[in-house]
């Protein structure tokens, strides 16, 4: 009873019984935050899809991503980890989704070879890879560089196929040579190999002589002969 009392008491008093104190309030809530070093959230604009895309180093360490805000106006930054740091950004379109990119374990280097180029004019001059220097063209492999003729060639009104496989994927793919930090394996579609440094350097696999020229050779030759012993 003597507890009842003392409620009674409390409450006529103006006291609320078994009152506690409030919580302090609750800390404002901070937006999450994205770290400079990651890539940014991109939406591409409709007509760009083609644009946008990730590439990453044989180690993995290295990506290289690229964005656009309207066709072939592009931005391409190098990032490496740990924690997606920036290397460089340039103001550059290196290919599309379709082109074959590989990137140097330092992410300086970027060789994109693009199996179906276009042709503007003479299947020749049609640039089948092309070497950048952080995001600077420095060196293009033209068609004409790896055929002298285009008998064993897919040429189409638009484009060139020159690799074995796919028109837009060839297969095998392009790769990196095995143990190798900068030679790429290609397969063209006339069943040769071609090898091709990072620096756009075609090493192996140029273009076959051309008979007529051979030919014409060898019977210079026979001739030079024939007259040194006369």
């Amino acid at each position: 009873m003597r507890w009842q009392i003392c409620a009674g008491l409390l409450m006529a008093l103006g006291v609320p019984a078994c009152s506690r104190p409030a919580p302090p309030p609750a800390p404002p809530s901070q937006p999450a935050t994205k770290s400079a070093t990651q890539p940014p959230d991109f939406e591409p604009p409709p007509g760009t899809e083609k644009w946008v895309w990730t590439s990453t180093s044989r180690d993995a360490r290295v990506s290289l991503v690229q964005t656009a805000s309207a066709p072939n106006n592009c931005e391409i930054r190098c990032l490496r980890d740990p924690g997606q740091q920036e290397v460089w950004k340039a103001a550059s379109c290196l290919g599309t989704r379709e082109s074959v990119r590989l990137v140097s374990d330092n992410g300086e280097r970027i060789l994109v070879i693009d199996p179906a180029p276009a042709l503007e004019g003479n299947w020749r001059a049609a640039a089948v890879a092309t070497a950048y220097m952080r995001g600077e063209p420095k060196a293009q492999l033209l068609a004409s560089d790896l055929f002298s003729t285009d008998a064993k060639l897919m040429v189409f009104p638009d484009s060139l196929q020159w690799l074995s496989g796919g028109r837009k994927v060839p297969v095998p793919a392009p790769k990196f040579v095995e143990g190798s930090p900068d030679r790429v394996e290609l397969q063209l579609i006339d069943g040769r190999k071609a090898i091709v440094l990072l620096d756009g350097t075609l090493v192996e696999g140029a273009r076959p002589a051309d008979k007529s020229t051979s030919l014409g050779k060898g019977k210079a030759k026979a001739k030079a002969k024939a007259k040194l012993h006369r």
